[in-house]
């Protein structure tokens, strides 16, 4: 079960893009209950704040692991997949770290919420791009 939670994670956070951010409604932080509201919650919070570099093109891809602490703060991140342009791979872990902590996490049970979301994985694509 735990490798399909976090292929979740990884199709939803996929294709965040700071031209959608004038569409998300702004982040309230408010706690989230269930996994699939708060996995949302995760990614509107680092899709809000990416900023892809003028060199991100279709087709680029940055894998990212990131681990939480108990207080749902990034705890370590690092690149697992690079897409050989570093300032993508930059706005990526910059993302990340700008959208953390993820408050909205609060509304789990402690434990179930540090096991769902302890270990994040994320793949950023700027697969909107006309260039």
């Amino acid at each position: 079960m735990r490798p399909l939670l976090v292929l979740l994670i990884i199709m939803l956070a996929g294709c965040a893009a700071p031209s959608k951010r004038a569409t998300l409604p702004p982040r309230t932080h408010e706690p989230c209950f269930e996994y699939k509201t708060c996995t949302v919650a995760v990614q509107r919070a680092i899709s809000s704040v990416w900023m892809r570099p003028a060199t991100a093109r279709n087709g680029m891809q940055v894998s990212v692991l990131v681990k939480l602490n108990s207080d749902y703060d990034v705890r370590e991140q690092r690149i697992t997949e690079s897409s050989g342009d570093a300032a993508f791979d930059q706005s990526a872990l910059t993302a990340i770290s700008d959208a953390a902590p993820f408050d909205e996490l609060n509304g789990l049970e402690p434990l179930m919420g540090f096991f769902l979301f302890h270990e994040l994985r994320f793949q950023f694509k700027p697969e909107d791009l006309k260039r």
